[in-house]
């Protein structure tokens, strides 16, 4: 009985335990609003482009989540929300770069605009490594005439991520 005791809590010990947990979203988000101008003003001006930039820093939860387990990006959400009518737009993109290293930027989406969710079109990859990293900015560039009405609109960045881990139940007791 002294031997089957040791024995079976060296077999418990050896034991795996695995877990996924999937965090539906995490987002940044950023309010903007244009006055509007006469209807001949944006006739005369023809088509303009125009920025937005959002500063996010999404590194410390990302970061949280990785340090017990592997962290994969589940999903990229890229939404405007806006009571205006944004008719007056025809394109929209949207880049994300590191603060610390503006060089290395990429393309989320750049696509002709047709509604509030916008296609997204970037190496999930190389996204979670950027903003790991740290602070990133997120720029929003819209091409279009300059609309005739004030305009409110909310832009956000929204990540699914999933986290997967795999202990020892000997890790777990430490």
């Amino acid at each position: 009985m002294k031997l089957i005791t040791p024995l079976l809590f060296a077999t418990l010990l050896s034991g795996c335990v695995s877990a996924t947990v999937d965090v539906d979203s995490v987002c940044s988000s950023k309010e903007v609003s244009f006055p509007g101008v006469p209807i001949i003003v944006s006739a005369l001006a023809g088509e303009r482009t125009a920025s937005v930039a959002s500063n996010s820093d999404m590194s410390g939860t990302i970061g949280k989540v990785a340090d017990i387990a592997t962290v994969t990006i589940s999903s990229v959400h890229l939404n405007m929300e806006s009571s205006s009518d944004l008719s007056f737009l025809h394109h929209v993109k949207v880049t994300i770069h590191s603060t610390k290293h503006v060089e290395n930027e990429l393309v989320l989406s750049d696509a002709d605009f047709s509604g509030l969710n916008l296609p997204v079109s970037v190496d999930q990859d190389k996204l979670l490594l950027l903003l790991k990293d740290g602070p990133a900015t997120v720029v929003f560039t819209g091409t279009g005439n300059i609309p005739t009405e004030a305009t409110a609109t909310k832009t956000s960045l929204c990540i699914g991520i999933s986290a997967h881990a795999d202990k020892s139940l000997s890790d777990i007791s430490k």
